[in-house]
């Protein structure tokens, strides 16, 4: 393997795709009583855009840190918040990037957008990832396997083998390569918070173990890296569908839809990236961020400004991560008996203030700006892309929709208040929609109906039609079966366990990498 092409110079920080973006419910975005109403800026009369940016604002959690208020909690831990994350980077991307369909003006202003066509948002808008659960945000394009060409993703790789780039040091210390502070992976939305970048840590060294181990077993290193690869795919593949999706949907949902398939959720003309599922119902995850984090028993609490992006002041001098703010997994999921994670908080339509502050990370957001709250450009984003309303897409599964009183369960009377004038009591945009839901129908311990199948039918959609995924290959060693057939593990190793869990996966890629 030659690996020349490694100069890390060359390397932009993330290696693109262009695959499909489509409806699910597409009759629904081309009936105006489906979507939101378009409503223009007039005297005495709130736009529409105006209205979404008021409910942005509605939608502020009061959590603060150093006052845990375990009212709002989750039974979630919060492993589970940076797993969706990790998930959601590796089957979609470019649906917040400001090119084709910018929300906002130079100055981080909302433009007076208004729903933009959808010739234009399927011909146009293109999916940066590969909808399928194949890491790609990991892998990347994978390397070269020839001295006499170069892949972009020979960057990620250690020179002269194909084990992933990874900084490790003594007393269990591991981060992202880094050059000048820029992580060298597949996608750098990766690096956006401290949880994310040290959990695809993890599954580097989750992978790397894998490799090390076939590769004394088979004759060919391309053949050690094909299977660890594979292995590494089908262990997330399962992890998602039996450990994630049973913490954050119905139950009932993810067996039936296990069983039968997806019913909505069609892929007879090619697979593609639903929209509803992209922009709006898997972002349901920014409801589950804690206003804080304790990172580990050194540092101790940190708001999640203080854990988002790749602030120098997360770092050491040689750009790599300081030592200091290295996780304690023990304090996001249970691994051993004595681990007490901290706990997501509950889904619901009430997000972390710290996420309100993001031109803090962002010096090219101006203070105050609209593009600054993640909730309003959450909810404008929706309604450029012709997103249909929650009333309407349970009407469309054959749900019966929230009420207006259901809607506004929770809120104060100026909020309800709001909610009635807004029209958005009948007409919800369908992220709150399904925040909302999951308060009212799950005491916002899980997804409600509508959002726990949008979600499950999108991944466990994905990968049934993936042909190269666990699911599809049952028939082989190292997927584990009971006596009824029915896939209960990975097995990625002779020498441990089957994968279950996302804890099985932190547990291996913590014991020491080589032989």
């Amino acid at each position: 393997m030659n690996n020349a092409s490694h100069a890390s110079s060359t390397f932009q920080g993330e290696i693109l795709f262009d695959t499909n973006f489509d409806y699910l419910f597409e009759y629904l975005c081309t009936n105006s009583d489906c979507l939101l109403p378009n409503i223009s800026s007039e005297p005495g009369v709130l736009s529409t855009i105006e209205r979404l940016m008021q409910l942005g604002t509605m939608m502020a959690d009061p959590g603060a840190k150093n006052s845990e208020q375990p009212r709002l909690n989750s039974t979630i831990p919060a492993i589970y918040t940076y797993l969706g994350q990790f998930i959601d980077h590796t089957i979609t991307a470019r649906t917040d990037r400001e090119e084709d369909f910018k929300i906002s003006d130079d100055d981080g202003e909302p433009r007076n957008i208004v729903p933009a066509p959808i010739e234009d948002i399927v011909g146009k808008l293109k999916n940066g990832r590969r909808p399928m659960l194949d890491l790609d945000s990991l892998f990347g394009d994978g390397p070269s396997f020839s001295d006499y060409y170069g892949a972009e993703a020979d960057a990620i790789y250690e020179p002269g083998t194909f084990r992933l780039r990874i900084e490790e040091r003594a007393n269990g210390y591991f981060d992202l390569k880094r050059d000048g502070g820029k992580a060298l992976i597949g996608d750098a939305r990766n690096d956006e918070n401290l949880m994310v970048s040290q959990l695809h840590a993890v599954f580097i060294k989750f992978y790397n173990r894998i490799y090390d181990r076939l590769v004394q077993i088979y004759p060919s290193a391309v053949e050690a890296y094909s299977r660890a690869r594979r292995l590494t795919c089908w262990a997330f593949q399962y992890v998602t569908i039996n450990d994630y999706l049973h913490k954050v949907c119905d139950e009932d949902v993810v067996r039936e839809t296990l069983l039968n398939g997806p019913y909505y959720f069609l892929t007879s003309a090619g697979v593609y990236m639903p929209l509803e599922f992209s922009v709006a119902a898997f972002r349901f995850g920014h409801s589950m961020i804690r206003p804080f984090y304790k990172v580990n028993d050194v540092v101790g609490d940190k708001t999640i400004q203080e854990v988002l992006g790749t602030s120098p002041k997360l770092l050491a001098q040689d750009g790599q991560l300081d030592p200091r703010f290295s996780l304690k997994w023990g304090n996001f999921v249970k691994i051993t008996n004595a681990d007490r994670p901290q706990m997501a908080r509950l889904i619901d339509p009430k997000i972390a203030k710290g996420l309100f502050l993001l031109n803090e990370l962002d010096s090219n957001i101006p203070a105050g700006a609209m593009m600054a709250v993640l909730t309003q450009r959450n909810l404008l984003r929706g309604y450029l892309l012709r997103i249909p309303t929650g009333q309407s897409v349970a009407k469309a599964m054959r749900v019966t929709p929230l009420t207006q009183n259901q809607i506004m369960d929770g809120f104060t009377q100026p909020e309800k208040d709001f909610l009635m004038t807004s029209g958005f009591a009948d007409r919800s945009p369908l992220w709150f929609y399904i925040l909302q839901e999951a308060a009212v129908q799950q005491q916002g311990q899980k997804l409600g109906i509508v959002g726990s199948k949008l979600v499950a039918e999108t991944l466990i959609g994905l990968v049934k039609e993936d042909r190269n995924s666990y699911f599809n290959n049952q028939n082989t060693k190292e997927v584990e079966l009971d006596i009824n057939g029915d896939v209960i593990g990975i097995k990625v190793t002779p020498d441990f366990r089957p994968i279950k869990t996302i804890a099985d996966i932190i547990e291996l890629a913590l014991k020491p990498l080589r032989a």
